[in-house]
Order: structure tokens, then sequence, then C-alpha cells
């Protein structure tokens, strides 16, 4: 019991914000908890148990689920993200008579510490500051439960997920509030009065009135459609604007540099502040977040654990090598491939057309884009509505309402005019397909070329990448699901103009990104472990394999014992 009260103490220590109590309480805590081991496959808690103990991950993980529809269990689960050693789950005891809102089920043998809140309590009572925490991640889980994050990995958790402070909401919404009342006074006062010529002073309060409550509503969306977000693997800042405007911004936790804060006076005073993250390709900040103050320490927690990951899987490898170079263990098996279900895309119009006109494709890993076919309709319309004016008239002088022309002279003028618009047609169609954004492993290229003109090609390397930003703009864009990727790159920028689904080129570019860095990263290491391994190696057989040293030569005596001269 005492090791396993040490193991607990250990992980608390390490365990945001567990580690914040005192060093007593965090002893009280390691020796009331009790040690629970979840089999593969079973489950911790069931959606809708009532919510009595607070876990702490020993080891393995633990997946959080909920049923795609209650109504069907046929139906499967969805995967709403793996938590690993040093993750707290079934924060929903942290009310009372409350129910666990998802399942939390057992990816592999799962070693937990249960504390019973009875416990807790008190200890939350003298210090309150990691309750207030674990409240913010328990508020974050039910706001991602009603949410969509259809960017979101399966198997990635969000920990936390927050709105602009509350006082923005009532910002925004004064000014219209105020039209509406003033609207909606003036109104019912000029109902009330009942005098002779108000017919067109009502239908204006009206209308200021209806204006006022449209604006009001629409503020309100605006507030709630913007979300900072940290997952495990990201910091994500997402912001949209109803029908206008729709974008993301996003880097992997191992990215960021260092975290800081940006605060004024009011913003102290009221609660909220701006999280400002450094990041190899640039700055993402959370804006006007309120607890800013917890929220920089948990982005903190989870860059440190993610490098901390990163460093302990290269140092478990450099071991393994060691002990295969030196014959201590086996050769290493080939790892085996994960056999993931990948969640299949809901097939769409939008989505069929984009692989019908090839808009998105992946060729030997080379990944190519074109423009939205809105785009491509656009340019179209004007020759597609000369054709159909030229089918107009041949049908009308068939039926022989047109008379303009005799058929020896209308019928090869007609040939003319339909090879003219069939080349304007294919003209439009090159302009739109010889425009390329492609994306390799290594590099990025723009493809600009005119039909039977000019090429422009831009090249870039990924490395070279400092941030990734997308948008969408107007209601077409949105609708369409359309819109511009920018790409900064020292003093220059790139744009990926009009491209189908932003958001997953964007992602498709981090991806590639954090690949190409990962494989710089893993060339580094693995040359280095290569001249440690050599070192070592050299000096393996220096010790197990010493080399006989002749005795030194003795030259032949005269007999008076002095050595004989040569």
């Amino acid at each position: 019991m005492e090791d396993a009260g040490a193991r607990i103490l250990a992980l608390i220590n390490k365990t945001y914000p567990l580690k914040m109590f005192t060093d007593l309480q965090k002893e009280a805590i390691a020796a009331h908890a009790e040690v629970v081991t979840v089999a593969d496959g079973e489950t911790v808690y069931r959606e809708g148990a009532e919510a009595a103990y607070l876990y702490i991950i020993l080891s393995g993980q633990v997946r959080l689920t909920l049923p795609v529809d209650e109504d069907d269990p046929e139906a499967g689960e969805q995967t709403l993200g793996d938590l690993e050693p040093a993750d707290v789950v079934g924060l929903e005891a942290l009310e009372e008579e409350s129910e666990y809102l998802t399942n939390a089920v057992a990816l592999e043998t799962v070693r937990l510490a249960r504390l019973n809140m009875e416990f807790l309590d008190p200890l939350f009572e003298e210090n309150a500051i990691p309750y207030t925490v674990l409240m913010l991640l328990l508020s974050s889980l039910k706001l991602f439960l009603k949410l969509d994050f259809s960017w979101r990995n399966p198997d990635e958790a969000v920990l936390f997920v927050a709105r602009r402070h509350w006082m923005f909401a009532v910002v925004r919404l004064l000014a219209p509030l105020f039209l509406f009342v003033a609207g909606l006074g003036a109104l019912l006062l000029m109902i009330v009065l009942n005098q002779p010529g108000t017919t067109l002073p009502g239908f204006a309060a009206g209308g200021v009135t209806v204006i006022g409550a449209l604006w009001a509503i629409w503020n309100f969306i605006d507030w709630t459609n913007d979300y900072s977000i940290l997952t495990n693997q990201r910091a994500v800042f997402q912001e949209r604007v109803v029908a206008l405007y729709d974008s993301r911004q996003e880097t992997p936790l191992d990215a960021i540099l260092q975290t800081s804060v940006d605060t004024s006076q009011v913003g102290r005073i009221v609660g909220y502040g701006d999280v400002v993250m450094k990041t190899y390709t640039g700055t993402l900040v959370y804006s006007r977040v309120p607890q800013w103050e917890a929220v920089r320490l948990l982005v903190d927690d989870r860059r440190t654990r993610a490098r901390e990951a990163s460093i302990q899987a290269d140092k478990q490898t450099l071991q393994n090598q060691v002990r295969q170079r030196l014959r201590l263990l086996p050769p290493a098996a080939p790892a085996a491939a994960k056999n993931a279900k990948a969640e299949e895309p809901r097939l769409t119009l939008g989505l069929v057309l984009a692989n019908l006109l090839q808009m998105r494709s992946d060729k030997a890993g080379v990944l190519t884009y074109r423009t939205h076919w809105f785009v491509l309709m656009k340019g179209m319309f004007l020759p597609l509505l000369a054709l159909t004016g030229l089918v107009v008239l041949s049908v009308l002088r068939w039926l022989g309402v047109l008379t303009l022309l005799s058929s020896a002279a209308f019928w090869p003028v007609m040939m003319i005019f339909y090879a003219l618009n069939g080349f304007w047609l294919w003209y439009r169609y090159e302009d739109w397909a010889n425009d390329k954004y492609i994306v390799s492993d290594e590099q990025i290229v723009d493809v600009y070329k005119k039909p039977l003109g000019q090429e422009e090609k831009r090249v870039a390397p990924l490395k070279s990448i400092q941030s990734v930003e997308f948008e969408r703009l107007g209601i077409t864009g949105l609708i369409f699901n359309f819109g511009t990727v920018y790409i900064r790159i020292g003093d220059t920028r790139f744009t990926f103009d009009n491209v189908f689904n932003p958001s997953e080129v964007q992602r498709d570019l981090f991806h590639r990104i954090a690949s190409q860095a990962n494989r710089e990263r893993r060339r580094e290491a693995d040359s280095e472990r290569q001249r440690i391994l050599e070192v070592l190696e050299a000096y393996h057989e220096v010790v197990t394999k010493p080399v006989a040293v002749p005795p030194p030569a003795v030259a032949p005596s005269t007999g008076n014992g002095l050595p004989k001269s040569g």
C-alpha cells in the first residue's frame, strides 16, 4: 500500500490542477485514494450513472464515448477522445446529485485512483484553486458535448473550450436592445394615445423594433460562434461570423514555445484576458477568455506533457537500439499497422462535385487543389448563356419561326458560332483547371497558367511556413464551403484562393508541416543515436574482448649483468 500511495502521490504532483494542493493535502489524497483495475474493453462508468467518484488515470488509456443514437443501441458510439495517465476523468462528480455525461471505456488494462467526493469536498473548501480549475474543465466538457467540431481527430480529447467573456456579449447587445426598447416604447405609446396621423410613424417604430431585435439576435449568435479550444493534441482558436466569415487557427502542443497573458485594468476587474502562445509558426491568441491564468497554466501543463512524452519516446527508442546493437535484445519486429476505423465523411452534393471535378486529389502523397466548382460555374456563365441562345435560335429556325437567313447561309453561320462558343467553354474550363495548388512532403507550389498563354509557378519549402490561416467570406462561401487559405512565409504570402473546404486544406498543411518537422527531428535524433551507439559498441568491444598485450622484450645479458650491446 505504501508503494501504491507513493506512486499515486508522484502522479498527483504531475496532474494539473491537483498538483496545486498543498503537500499535506496531496499526501492525504494519496493515502485515501482507492486503486481500481479495469480490464480491457470494460467500462469505468456509464452515461447516466450516479457520479460519485473522481478518477485519476494511473496507467493505461481511457476512451470517452457517447451513443450515436440513444434509441438505437446498434448504431454504435461516437468517440470523444482518449485520455492518458495523469488525466482526470469523472469530472461530473464535482456537482452534487449529478450523473456521468459520457461512457468511460478502458482501451487496455487500466489502473485508476478513485477518490470519493465526501473526502475531497473539505479539501476543496480549504484550497479553492484546484476546485475552480476542475469546474472550468467540467463546464468545458458540458459545452463540448453541445458542439460539433468536425475537424477533431477521433482520439483527440477536448480539454478546454470557452467563448469570449460574457461581458462582451452584453456590450454587443446594448445598442440593439436600446434600439429595440426605444422602437417598442414609441410604438406602444402611439397605440395607447391613438392619435390621428400616427400610422406612418407607427410603421417606422415597428420597423425600428424589428431591426433592433434582429440585430440583437445576430450579435448574440455571433458571440456564441467564437471558441478558444485546447485538446490533448493542439491549441485552436475558431472564429465565425454568421453567413460572412469562418476562420480557424491552430498549432500542435509541442510547437508552443512559451505562453503569456495580456490583460487590461478592466479585464483584471471583470475577469477576462488574452492568453498568448508563441509558436514556431507565429502567434496564437485565446482572445478575452475568462479565468485566463488557469487557462494559461493548463496550456503550459499540456505543452510540458507533450514535450516530456516526446523525450520519453526518444529515450525508450535509444534504450531499445542500444540493447539490440549490443545483442541484448532480438531485432525489432516491424510495427503492426493500426486497424483504426476512419470516420467516413457524409456524402453531400458539394462533396460529389468536389470529387468529380478533382478539386482535391491525392496521388502518390502529393495533394493537388483547384478552385471551387462555383468559381468554374461563375466563369462559364456567359458562354453557357450564349450556348443557350444559340440552341434557342437553332430550334426556332428548325421550327420555321425564324426566317432571317436562308438555310444555306444560316446553318454555316451557326456552326461557326457553335465552334467559337465551344472554344470559349473550353478556354474557361482550362483556365479553371490549369490553376493548381500543390502540396508535397517538402514544398508547396502555386501554379497560375493561362490557356495558350503564360505560366507562372511559385515554390516555397514547407519548413519555411510561419502561419496558416483560412477564411470564408460571404454567404456563398459559407453555403458552398469554399474560401481562401493564407500561408505566411517570411515577408511573402501565398494564397490558395477559393479552394473547397478550406479548413480541411489548412488541416492538410498543418499535418504536412508537422510530419516534415517530425522527420527532420527523427533524422537528427537518429544521427545522434548512431554516433552514441558506435561509441557504446566500441566501448563494449573493449570491455568484453580485451586485446592481449605482449610482454616487453628483454635484451640478452653478457654475463656481467649488463645488457649485451649490438
